[in-house]
């Protein structure tokens, strides 16, 4: 308290924070932090640097942000996104633990795509990695799909299943389903938020 009175508010963020490190609910550091944070982001020229201190400061007082829904800012997202893009998403998402020694290919059609290099892709397990190959398909896949652009967005975000669209008619599979679920059943799930400043 007597260095904040001071006003060497950068050394009480680094004792404080210690301090809550230690104990995430000392309701009294808690206090003392978040009047620190803001009095350095009050202090700071820079708007990085301002923003990041206001936002310590709210989440100790307030706890982290709620984001909004993350099917309407991931709808959004996807939708401004090439296949390529929404490919690498995926592989970015996969469980590479859990697909060790698996080896396949899918075939995917997007009939809403037509006459354009986005029609035909192939996406492909091997080594752990997911890849995806541009207007190529593979005669050896394990499956080929045939669906809309919009329809791999809606499974992506949750808002469907493949299962309920190929019930419905619009997926349609030729091969082995179960490649599918193999690549789309380990993928990880990625937090909305994160805390900035609480352990």
């Amino acid at each position: 308290r007597a260095a904040f009175a001071a006003g060497d508010y950068r050394w009480v963020a680094e004792l404080v924070n210690h301090l809550i490190f230690a104990d995430p609910t000392h309701s009294e550091a808690r206090a003392l932090q978040a009047d620190t944070l803001e009095q350095l982001g009050y202090q700071s020229e820079s708007s990085t640097f301002r923003n990041s201190y206001l936002t310590g400061a709210m989440e100790l007082r307030q706890g982290p942000p709620q984001l909004g829904s993350s099917q309407v800012r991931g709808r959004g997202l996807l939708i401004a996104m090439t296949i390529e893009q929404i490919f690498d998403t995926l592989a970015v998402r996969l469980i590479s633990e859990n697909v060790s020694g698996l080896s396949l290919k899918i075939n995917w059609h997007f009939n809403d795509m037509g006459g354009t290099a986005d029609e035909r892709w192939l996406l492909g397990l091997s080594h752990r990695t997911l890849y995806s190959v541009q207007g190529r398909n593979d005669e050896k896949a394990q499956a080929t799909l045939t669906m809309a652009r919009s329809t791999l967005i809606s499974v992506i975000i949750q808002e469907t299943t493949f299962i309920d669209e190929i019930g419905k008619g619009s997926i349609v599979i030729d091969g082995d389903a179960t490649a599918l679920l193999t690549i789309f059943g380990n993928l990880d799930a990625f937090p909305n938020s994160f805390n900035i400043v609480e352990p």
